[in-house]
């Protein structure tokens, strides 16, 4: 969608092209474009001049020479182009005005969302579109926003979002701007500091004013204005950047939806501040993962164990009966892990398809736990955190580690360890993901002060 900058870029682009020329009649191409009567804005328009251009937050307004303006809002992809009389005005042409000069402005609109409205110059402000809209980030009261902040629940991105907030601030540029700030886009606003508005704030206008010297960000299919190539999109530093590497850290970009929203952000230089945190521990089998959980539980941590859960799910009725389908076996009460993970080693095909089985109910139980627990913090033992598509649902994830697997393993079971290793062999492991990584290459102690140290950390993000 057009923002701020990409909007002012298109005011600046038009208004010396059609400043002070006639309207001669104008075609209304798709009557839904048009907010209001269509016959009186065609009307109204006629023989009239355009005098200039100006902006409110996203929207742009046409100033007529008859005291009436129009308000105009691109939405997804709308554009206006500037053509000779006979040239193709496209498939896509909602609104054309048709000039003194020989020339044509064309509204241009292949998602069909935007809109064109008329209004009187000294009511406009007023206008229902345009009467809620906040000041832009360089003209901000950072007093009021703190104070809106202070009793809102909702995150500070889905917060900076909210035009009757800040004015301008869209998608990608309100990414980038909580990147420069050192923000995660799931923070709650209520928990964001004076200080880090004052410097969100400054951060969005300098992101703003640099976008608009470049001409807007050329995203996909959107483009500012007809012959401008908006060239901001060569600087973004975390927008849409999912899977690359942080420009300040190194550490892998991640991607999640905030209010429906798709957020990128940097988890070690953007640290979320939240009240309560669900933490997943993940890694290979046999590295100490329920040792830490362990450790964690003696600091009053909730804790809960994916294999613990399976379990459960071996006594159901109808799982029972799912994986005796599946695979042709017989268990009756119970499925007996022991014979099962004998079973996928001899067939390790089939570890692929009890997965996508079991995943999805695992995933399901942990989303039941997290809604009912009453815990600050809850940590979850989950070995297959990427294959089961569970780390969209955690607010922090660890990754263990060790050099001593094999030792750790036969130290456990040396009869099974084969079996674990070759069934475990497709474990995905994303260590530039992780938000904290655990070495237990030593002693106990030394894996305790690492979990201590890492507890601390989160203390210190509690919004409490």
């Amino acid at each position: 969608m057009p923002e701020l900058p990409e909007v002012e870029t298109i005011k600046n682009t038009l208004e010396p092209l059609i400043k002070n020329y006639q309207i001669l009649s104008i075609e209304v191409l798709r009557n839904a474009t048009i907010i209001g009567d269509v016959n009186d804005f065609k009307e109204k328009l006629k023989n009239q001049k355009f005098l200039f251009l100006s902006r409110i937050g996203k929207f742009l307004i046409f100033h007529l020479s008859n005291d009436y303006i129009i308000i105009s809002h691109l939405r997804m992809e709308g554009k206006f182009y500037f053509l000779n009389k006979d040239d193709d005005v496209g498939k896509h042409a909602r609104v054309i005005f048709n000039l003194d000069n020989n020339k044509k402005l064309v509204f241009d609109d292949s998602r069909a969302f935007g809109l064109l409205k008329l209004s009187k110059t000294s009511e406009y402000k007023n206008d229902d579109l345009l009467k809620n809209i906040a000041n832009e980030p360089k003209d901000i009261d950072i007093d009021k926003l703190y104070n809106l902040a202070k009793n809102s629940n909702v995150h500070i991105k889905t917060f900076l979002l909210d035009q009757s907030h800040v004015a301008g601030l869209g998608n990608i540029y309100v990414d980038e701007t909580l990147f420069k700030s050192n923000i995660h886009p799931l923070t709650k606003a209520k928990y964001i500091t004076k200080k880090q508005f004052e410097i969100l704030m400054k951060n969005a206008d300098k992101i703003l004013t640099d976008a608009i010297k470049l001409g807007g960000s050329t995203i996909k299919s959107y483009h500012p204005s007809q012959g401008v190539d908006g060239r901001f999109q060569t600087t973004l530093k975390i927008y849409d950047k999912k899977g690359q590497l942080c420009p300040t850290c190194g550490h892998m970009i991640r991607k999640i939806k905030v209010n429906g929203r798709g957020s990128s952000f940097c988890s070690h230089c953007q640290p979320y501040v939240n009240d309560t945190y669900n933490i997943v521990i993940y890694g290979e089998v046999g590295v100490g993962k329920t040792l830490a959980t362990d450790i964690f539980k003696e600091y009053h941590f909730d804790v809960y164990n994916a294999d613990k859960i399976v379990l459960d799910l071996y006594k159901n009725k109808d799982v029972i009966k799912k994986i005796n389908k599946m695979f042709n076996l017989n268990f009756a009460n119970e499925i007996d892990k022991n014979i099962l993970r004998t079973y996928l080693s001899n067939h390790i095909k089939d570890v692929k398809k009890l997965n996508n089985y079991i995943h999805p109910l695992v995933k399901q139980k942990c989303i039941e736990i997290m809604k009912k627990s009453t815990k600050v913090n809850n940590i979850f033992e989950i070995p297959l955190l990427y294959q089961a598509h569970m780390d969209d649902i955690f607010d922090v994830i660890i990754l263990i580690k060790s050099k001593n697997q094999q030792q750790l393993l036969n130290q456990r079971n040396a009869d099974t360890s084969k079996q674990l290793l070759k069934i475990n062999s497709t474990n995905i492991i994303k260590e530039e993901d992780a938000d904290f990584i655990i070495n237990n290459d030593s002693d106990i102690n030394n894996l305790k002060n690492q979990i201590k140290d890492i507890i601390n950390k989160l203390k210190s993000r509690l919004g409490q």
